[in-house]
């Protein structure tokens, strides 16, 4: 059964397909300002109803030529099917929505054009400050500037704008509208509220309008006249200050009304006496850096203006902040803090174990990850443009095991006689060592014994540790063992104890002994000569006498007892050699030895030498002079010097005369202390 809804659609579908009348072309929104003439277009295909136009909703009239509307008519022919509406000398009046309307048939529906709007553009009339056209006004006053504008269609836009063309901001502007009578048309107001300053002074405010009907905006200004307080402005010489320099301060001033008077500041602290326009500091220096300078200005109408620098003083890098010895484990990160005070502000460069041309950083704060490969030594370079650099460094450690430094180098340690015995343990260790062990042939010593002593010095990167032995014995001159712990392990080394070498005694005592022979021997020499000289003039029958003397001269002075035969033989040699003294020069005979007798003063058995038993061997003659006697070393074991066992000959030269041991043999103390 068919419902009433499907007989309305079903009628409607047949009105459709039955329906031949249409729109070929609608009107569209236009714009026109007054006087303007404008055309709304409607084109119908196949018309078979009346065509109208609607102004706001009201029928104007099915005919061309729409009586009672004499501006108002549809143009074009039935023929072409063209229906459009003009509007001549367009006014206020016709701003209006319009539509294209065909009326209903028995075979075609109505047909209603979309709307088209025409709009009336309207000039406004030019803006209004309320103000007037100058104020007069103080800096920090708020001022109140209304402007408006009236008449205009569309709605007015109003601009506040300075005298450099800025736009005032918006938060600061109020507005207001109001329709005029004819509902079309309004007036505008703006209201722009602002807090003088004396940049405003001799400046103007300007009120601009514009909407679509105008080709330029309009305009209106405002002048303003601030009084203000003096703006100040100091300037430097020179404007590069360095260190040393001497600084010059300028103040200048600008003022409603003029300057009266100028009064300088230094850190807040009035300067008594400066009350010019400059400031001078004779010598500046990094404590003038930053400091506050400041210029206080009052004007005739006792406005006061300031202005405060901070002068910028280039100066040399100081060390604030020096990087620290840092350690921590494989992986982790530590952070190497530098940080300098300079101007201009320093700039750092980081580079390893002294290697300036690799940089591993350019801030004042190093992070460096701990491994074999980064630990070391970094050095932090410190650099202000126009002064010396300066350097500073630190050490980065991976901690691990302790590692004894010395245990190659001084494996082996010397102990001085007389004193104790001292052995060094000195080692690596990051971190420091917890223990430290020292044992002696396998038995751990204790550090505060009455025998030894152990102490150690503690060191950012280890320890030096000492065991002291008091007292030393022979047995101590041993092998000590040091144990260097901490928490990631430990190392050991083996030092050996030694005496220091006994100093030689034997050299001296046979020096003394060969200088004191030798001085010996040049005293007996000299006085024989001086003998043999003064006998010189006793004459030839003397000589033999004086022979005989000489001989017995020496025997005392050597210690042997010398006959004549033995005088004329040691007087041969001096003979050979002076000749011209008049003394006897008898051929030596040579003679038998007596036989040989233990010497007086021996204690101890004589030496088994078969040289000193026997005789005087041949030799040629002449013989070569002989060499003083030297005096043998004496026995080490006696307290007393050893008495001269026989006259030693120089061994350079051929043993002339026989070592024979006599029993009057004088102890060679004895002879020294008769010489």
């Amino acid at each position: 059964m068919w419902s009433n809804s499907h007989t309305i659609i079903l009628s409607a579908l047949i009105a459709l397909v039955l329906s031949k009348q249409k729109f070929k072309k609608q009107p569209s929104d236009v714009s026109a300002h007054l006087g303007d003439t404008k055309i709304l277009e409607c084109k119908v295909e196949d018309l078979e109803g009346d065509v109208q136009w609607t102004k706001d909703g009201f029928g104007l009239d099915v005919t061309r030529n729409l009586t009672g509307f004499p501006r108002y008519r549809m143009i074009g022919t039935n023929r072409e099917g063209e229906y459009s509406l003009e509007i001549n000398n367009i006014n206020i009046e016709d701003d209006a929505t319009y539509e294209c309307q065909i009326g209903a048939t028995n075979t075609s529906e109505a047909l209603r054009s979309k709307p088209a709007k025409l709009k009336v553009l309207v000039p406004p009339d030019p803006p209004k400050i309320l103000n007037g056209e100058m104020l007069n006004t103080t800096e920090r006053t708020e001022l109140s500037i209304e402007c408006f504008s009236t008449g205009g269609r569309p709605k007015v836009k109003i601009r506040w704008m300075k005298a450099d063309n800025s736009t005032i901001k918006k938060s600061n502007v109020t507005e207001t509208k109001q329709k005029l009578p004819d509902g079309k048309r309004m007036t505008v107001s703006s209201v722009i509220r602002f807090n003088v300053t004396k940049k405003d002074d001799n400046t103007s405010v300007v009120c601009q309008t514009n909407n679509e009907a105008l080709d330029q905006p309009l305009r209106t200004s405002i002048w303003l006249m601030v009084k203000y307080a003096p703006t100040v402005k100091i300037t430097t010489d020179p404007s590069t200050i360095v260190e040393g320099d001497k600084v010059t301060f300028t103040c200048s001033a600008s003022s409603n009304p003029a300057v009266k008077s100028y009064l300088w500041f230094k850190d807040n602290v009035p300067l008594i006496g400066s009350q010019t326009e400059t400031y001078a500091i004779e010598k500046a220096g990094r404590e003038h850096h930053n400091i506050k300078i400041k210029c206080q200005v009052r004007n005739l109408e006792g406005k006061v203006g300031s202005k405060m620098i901070k002068p910028k003083i280039n100066y040399s890098p100081v060390l604030k902040v020096t990087p620290k010895d840092v350690s921590d484990d494989k992986g982790k990160k530590v952070t190497l803090p530098c940080m300098a005070d300079g101007y201009p502000a320093p700039s750092y460069i980081w580079y390893r174990n002294g290697d300036i041309n690799t940089v591993v950083g350019v801030k004042n704060n190093l992070s460096v990850v701990v491994s074999e490969e980064n630990v070391g030594k970094y050095f932090c370079r410190i650099s202000v443009k126009g002064f010396n650099e300066i350097t500073t460094f630190a050490n980065v450690y991976m901690k691990g095991p302790p590692r004894i430094k010395n245990k190659a180098s001084e494996a082996v340690q010397i102990g001085k006689r007389g004193e104790s015995g001292k052995v060094v343990c000195d080692s690596f260790a990051i971190p420091p060592p917890s223990k430290v062990t020292w044992s002696v042939n396998g038995k751990q010593v204790d550090g505060d014994s009455a025998k030894y002593n152990v102490d150690q010095t503690t060191k950012h990167d280890g320890v030096t540790s000492r065991i002291t032995v008091l007292n030393p014995l022979h047995a101590d001159y041993t092998e000590y063992k040091c144990i260097i712990e901490n928490s990631y392990g430990n190392d050991t080394a083996v030092f050996t104890l030694k005496r220091e070498a006994a100093a030689s005694i034997l050299l001296p005592v046979v020096v003394s002994i060969i200088l004191i022979s030798v001085l010996l021997m040049s005293t007996s020499l000299t006085v024989l000569y001086c003998l043999r000289l003064r006998r010189e003039g006793e004459g030839g029958s003397e000589d033999t006498e004086s022979t005989s003397d000489l001989g017995s001269e020496m025997s005392e002075a050597s210690g042997y007892t010398i006959d004549s035969t033995e005088s004329q033989t040691m007087s041969e040699p001096f003979s050979s050699t002076m000749s011209r003294s008049g003394m006897s020069s008898e051929v030596f005979q040579p003679r038998k030895l007596a036989p040989v007798q233990p010497y007086r003063g021996m204690i101890s058995p004589p030496p088994a030498d078969p040289r000193s038993y026997l005789a005087s061997p041949p030799f040629p003659t002449p013989p070569p002079p002989i060499a003083p006697p030297r005096p043998p070393p004496r026995r080490s074991i006696s307290p007393l010097p050893m008495s001269r066992a026989r006259l030693q000959t120089n061994p350079g030269i051929p043993n002339f005369y026989p070592t024979v041991r006599r029993n009057n043999i004088i102890p060679s103390d004895e002879l020294a202390t008769m010489v």
